[in-house]
């Protein structure tokens, strides 16, 4: 995580301890979150390879930041009544996950997360490259920034981060 003007300093760049075993986050995201289970599967999928286990089934354990050191890093950064948060995802599944969870965990973030709402610069970068094979996030940072090696660390959290960062600062400069 990173602030849209400052991409030297993470704010948080860490796995999440959610203090249980991977087997056990299905039911976490079930009782926390209203995604379909097919939207399940694909969350713990990628979670599980963060983790290094072979499968959502294995009994490894998360680790990292808790996700009350999460949500209290969040509050403490006092953010303003109009910020935002950036989604590169067309389903917006982090999304959900982010506001159950903060939903879930009583947290204070100044007002409620479903507020909040994120910007999906997905979208605009669809109607600006329109053609494109596919509009994954690595696929249109390669198309905007082929200049940079960023994308070969794609799907760690810092690297995506900072790709979003730079592709919604690019539509700014666009957009002026």
């Amino acid at each position: 995580m990173y602030r849209f003007d400052d991409l030297d300093k993470p704010i948080i760049d860490t796995t999440i301890d959610y203090g249980c075993p991977i087997s056990q986050l299905d039911t976490l995201l079930e009782e926390g979150t209203a995604l379909s289970t097919g939207a399940r599967r694909l969350v713990l999928g990628r979670v599980a390879s963060l983790y290094h286990a072979a499968s959502p089934s294995t009994e490894g354990t998360t680790s990292g930041m808790t996700l009350e050191a999460v949500a209290r890093k969040i509050q403490s950064l006092n953010l303003p009544p109009h910020a935002q948060l950036l989604d590169w995802s067309t389903s917006k599944i982090d999304w959900k996950i982010y506001a159950a969870l903060m939903v879930r965990l009583n947290m204070d973030l100044g007002q409620p997360p479903q507020q909040w709402g994120p910007i999906h610069p997905f979208k605009e970068w669809k109607r600006a490259l329109p053609g494109l094979p596919s509009y994954k996030l690595t696929i249109v940072f390669r198309s905007v920034f082929p200049e940079s090696t960023l994308y070969l660390d794609a799907h760690e959290a810092s690297a995506d981060a900072k790709m979003l960062i730079m592709l919604m600062r690019k539509l700014v400069d666009l957009a002026a």
